[in-house]
């Protein structure tokens, strides 16, 4: 007994000495961060390309998540005259589970954040401190966030992938494409690209919403997509933005098929001749 009492003062000596255990791994991984030049058909300037890795079956959520969740969101300290610009999104899954409906991002796949100057098409010629923060679920959900120092581009810049991990980023709407808003509905007649389907899929707009909810099945015949979805708008809920409709037209129901980004503004209510700004 008297040799047991004297261990034992080593043995809680050793105990707070302990290096604690490692912690779980995070679900979600930052694997790189890298100097793009923006897809021609959204301008000219510098991007960055932003690489998740995100552990199965875990998720991240699209722009707009739908029933539950929240987005991604990238902040940074710029030199006067710069900021980041919306980041332009890759087509996302469509999860369904205890009857909730999110849209979602697995696996690898890729963000793409413009660094705008007050110049169209100015070059950055300064490092950027990135600030990522996101909230990933699968049964359960956990937010994680990181900061990754991306040094000043130096040489030309490489185009930015048009997909990352399967899922690509949206084209824009062809010159003959229809998209307008029209007698309070969101009208388009869009190049269906070979896909028999498609359906359009509703960013969050403040003020704007569709009346039949935040997908839409589109009709696709003789090769063209075709979408009339009336418009709910409260211009009093817009919280100072302007009224736009704003979303992906999904073309085909696979991850990999191509996407279309569709942005509009929207007349403010009493006003019908005069489009939000």
């Amino acid at each position: 007994m008297r040799g047991m009492l004297a261990c034992l003062p080593l043995i809680v000596l050793a105990w707070m000495t302990a290096s604690p255990p490692p912690a779980a791994p995070h679900p979600v991984r930052v694997a790189d961060v890298r100097w793009c030049r923006m897809p021609e058909a959204w301008g000219s300037g510098a991007a960055l390309l932003v690489r998740f890795e995100v552990e199965r079956p875990w998720h991240m959520y699209w722009m707009n998540p739908g029933d539950s969740g929240a987005p991604p969101v990238a902040k940074a300290t710029l030199p006067a005259g710069w900021k980041l610009g919306q980041p332009i999104w890759p087509r996302p899954r469509t999860q369904q589970t205890d009857g909730e409906t999110v849209l979602v991002h697995e696996g690898t796949w890729g963000w793409i954040v413009p660094v705008q100057g007050e110049t169209a098409g100015q070059a950055p010629d300064f490092p950027v401190q990135l600030d990522l923060s996101w909230m990933v679920c699968r049964q359960t959900c956990t937010v994680g966030k990181t900061s990754v120092r991306v040094p000043a581009p130096s040489g030309t810049l490489p185009p930015c992938p048009t997909e990352v991990g399967g899922a690509p980023f949206p084209l824009k709407p062809q010159a003959d494409d229809l998209v307008a808003v029209q007698d309070g509905s969101l009208r388009l007649r869009c190049q269906a690209r070979g896909r028999m389907s498609a359906r359009f899929i509703q960013a969050t707009d403040p003020g704007v919403q569709l009346e039949q909810g935040m997908s839409v099945p589109a009709q696709v015949r003789e090769g063209v997509a075709t979408l009339d979805a009336p418009l709910r708008v409260r211009a009093q809920d817009a919280d100072g933005h302007a009224l736009a409709v704003r979303g992906l037209l999904l073309l085909g129901d696979r991850p990999g098929d191509p996407c279309i980004w569709i942005e509009r503004g929207v007349p403010v209510p009493g006003n019908a001749g005069s489009p939000a700004p």
